[in-house]
């Protein structure tokens, strides 16, 4: 499954003085170069881990409801409430990219799937659960466009401390090695090893 995002954060997921606080820099000189290496660290996290740190709209696209892998279904009683309404039968979609928020549209060749033909699962193990009736598409690639709402909130402070954490390890081994990759930077800078609870793990 693909999926782009339909608007840009507002923010930044850390302070600039607190990235400079980090890097134990008291001037502006590098302002907007230590800017491009938060953002640079923020993309590395969201890519590696299936993350949106920050809220934004975001789209997947399906081929066919069936061909996409099918899951057992995942419950967390404290994170996601109930989810009683969700038929036993339905299928599962896992979608890769969470925390999720809502869905704010489901369309099959351009056209408004109503609400009722599914439900979702928020929060950090997202799921569409197919119900029965929903229309197959007749386009051959990306019939099935899902707009969703993802992200942890609007602010850096919204972001978990640990989160914030492995960007500033991130930020830090990028600034002392210029030029590496930043996904490389993810494991030198240790902050694969502290993010490992968020591991997606097959169910």
């Amino acid at each position: 499954m693909r999926y782009d995002y339909v608007s840009e954060a507002v923010n930044m997921p850390l302070l600039l003085e607190d990235v400079k606080d980090h890097l134990r820099i008291k001037n502006h000189a590098e302002d907007a170069y230590l800017t491009g290496l938060v953002m640079s660290a923020q993309s590395a996290i969201e890519s590696r881990f299936g993350l949106c740190l920050l809220t934004r709209n975001i789209r997947f696209f399906l081929n066919d409801w069936g061909a996409e892998r099918k899951t057992s279904r995942w419950w967390s009683g404290v994170k996601d409430g109930a989810t009683s309404d969700v038929p036993a039968s339905a299928r599962a979609i896992a979608l890769p990219v969470r925390p999720l928020k809502s869905v704010v549209t489901v369309t099959v060749d351009g056209g408004t799937v109503p609400s009722g033909l599914y439900d979702i699962q928020p929060g950090e193990m997202p799921c569409f659960y197919v119900r029965g009736g929903l229309p197959r598409p007749q386009a051959p690639c990306d019939g099935i466009r899902i707009e969703a709402v993802a992200g942890y909130g609007d602010s850096w402070n919204d972001i978990p401390p640990l989160i914030r954490q492995a960007l500033l390890q991130v930020i830090a081994y990028l600034y002392g090695h210029r030029g590496d990759d930043p996904h490389q930077a993810l494991s030198g800078s240790g902050a694969v090893s502290l993010l490992s609870s968020l591991r997606r793990f097959s169910l």
